[in-house]
This record gives C-alpha cells, structure tokens and sequence, in this order.
C-alpha cells in the first residue's frame, strides 16, 4: 500500500443509500489504480479488493458457495460484488422518480442533471435525451429554465437545454 500513500484509497461504502452509484464508483476508482500507480501489481489485485471493500467485503464471499477456480478469479468477486449491491431493477420505480425529482434550492444546474442521468440510465428509455430535457424543464426551480426551451421547436437538442439552464444559472447569481 506504500504505492498508495500519497493518494486517496477506494473505499466501497455498503451501507449507502445509492448502494449501486457508490458501487461504480468504487470499481471505476479501483480501476483507475490499477491501470495506474498500481499497474505492476496485476497479481495482488483480488488482495487489494478485499482491503479497500472493507468489513462486508471481506465477509460476503464466505457466503458464496464458491468453485476453487471461481474463487481465484477477480470477475467473481466483480459480479457478486455487483449483484450484491443492485438490487432488483424496477424502472418503473425510477421513472416515477424522475417525473417526480424537483430542484432544491441552493442546488446547481449541473447537480440536479447528474441526478437526472443517473435516474434516466435506470429507466432504460431508447431515447434517453428527451427525458432529461423533459426531467429538466418540469424540475428545474428557474421559471426561465422551464419557459426558455419550449420557445424552441421540435428540434431542441440536450446541449442547448443544458446551456439555457447553465447560462440561466449563472446570470441569475
């Protein structure tokens, strides 16, 4: 872990209340380790894992009735890690969630639109883009974030929804 002492060390957070995003977030920092600083260290990989997934990530592979060759394979522990950490994907919940998700005050445009992704990629519509512009014209708290867009006609794209709240954003400051 010397290699490691000047930089933060990836820590899974079992108890979250977003479990799943705290789980991507943890395997996307581990990654980056080991495609980085820790690149010669393929082979300490799953010893590392263990470390950095703590107390329950320890514990939860002596509940898997494990094969010897499953229990030497990193993408073992990846995927029950995973599974571990989804619960059972009910995109309808999502979507209510989204119809439903306002913008608190005090909260950036660029926060409220990360929640938005996060909810439209559970909601598994084909055409994702329209639902965010619709989550961030029906959830923005700007009335002009709301107004401005529906002055535009069909052809409206993300990027310039995006910028009429940002720009909004930062000119009502």
């Amino acid at each position: 872990m010397a290699e490691l002492a000047s930089l933060p060390i990836p820590t899974m957070d079992w108890h979250s209340q977003d479990t799943p995003q705290a789980f991507k977030k943890f395997k996307a920092w581990y990654e980056f380790y080991f495609s980085g600083p820790l690149k010669e260290k393929s082979e300490e990989q799953m010893s590392y894992l263990f470390i950095c997934s703590g107390d329950d990530g320890i514990e939860l592979p002596s509940m898997w009735a494990l094969s010897a060759v499953e229990k030497k394979k990193l993408d073992t522990y990846w995927t029950r890690f995973e599974n571990y950490s989804s619960p059972m994907s009910n995109f309808q919940l999502s979507r209510y969630k989204l119809r439903t998700l306002k913008q608190e005050p005090g909260t950036t445009v660029d926060s409220f639109v990360k929640k938005i992704w996060i909810l439209v990629e559970e909601c598994r519509f084909t055409s994702p883009d329209e639902h965010i512009i619709d989550a961030l014209i029906f959830g923005s708290n700007s009335k002009c974030t709301q107004t401005k867009p529906l002055d535009k006609d069909a052809t409206l794209m993300l990027d310039t929804a995006l910028d009429i709240a940002q720009t909004e954003e930062v000119t009502s400051n």
